[in-house]
């Protein structure tokens, strides 16, 4: 009685992680995939990584390119979370074959989508590009010039997360309504968005999803600006 007196104490004081060690199967396009987890995922994080949006997104679009890809299991390293519900980045590992049977290079770090703007200010005939100042631990710099930029929300509402972005980095307020989606202008639904030359066909797993609103001047764009005006 006094063993379980102190093991109920000491739960009660500390938080206790359970962590995952079932495999998890998913399903897409007549596939099923099983899926497991490392010893630092805990289960509820787990879950929450195979449920969410840019990871089942993801698995639908693999599956869908049988002639492609053979897609044979995933492990799951690390899931950051923003916040309780939010799934940040996922680090994954796959056993993946090509359509020769030859093993793909499967290592994945995945964001998902994520929006950047170029604002362009007229003013006396001149054209400036609006940047930001921003503490970048990753580039150990402490004043980064950058661009607004956010990552998508779940839903991949392109126009909405562009609109917070300029609002909350420059304190601009314009209508998702008024931006323009250049990627479905231009390619339909053939792209999902631009993609770093350097990640494809590599382990990032990000698009940038272009918006533009001509009226405005404020084009949604992932450019690196040479020149810092």
């Amino acid at each position: 009685a006094n063993m379980y007196t102190r093991v109920q104490r000491l739960c009660s004081q500390h938080t206790v992680k359970l962590y995952s060690t079932q495999t998890k199967i998913v399903t897409a396009n007549g596939v099923s995939i099983p899926v497991t987890a490392g010893t630092d995922v805990s289960e509820e994080d787990h879950t929450k990584a195979v449920n969410a949006p840019k990871f089942t997104q993801w698995v639908n679009k693999i599956t869908s390119k049988k002639d492609f890809y053979n897609l044979k299991s995933i492990h799951i390293q690390a899931v950051d979370m923003f916040g309780p519900h939010n799934v940040g980045f996922i680090k994954f590992k796959c056993q993946a074959l090509d359509r020769d049977g030859d093993a793909l290079p499967a290592s994945i770090f995945m964001r998902g989508g994520a929006v950047a703007i170029l604002v362009i200010l007229k003013c006396n005939g001149k054209d400036y590009a609006l940047l930001v100042r921003q503490t970048s631990l990753a580039t150990g710099e402490p004043l980064f010039p950058a661009i607004p930029a956010g990552m998508l929300d779940g839903e991949g509402y392109f126009a909405g997360v562009a609109a917070k972005e300029i609002k909350e980095e420059t304190g601009l307020v314009i209508d998702a309504s008024e931006l323009t989606d250049l990627i479905e202008l231009t390619y339909g639904d053939r792209y999902e968005g631009m993609v770093y030359s350097s990640s494809a066909p590599f382990p990032l797993n990000k698009f940038v999803r272009n918006k533009g609103s001509p009226t405005l001047f404020i084009f949604v764009i992932f450019i690196f600006l040479s020149v810092i005006l």
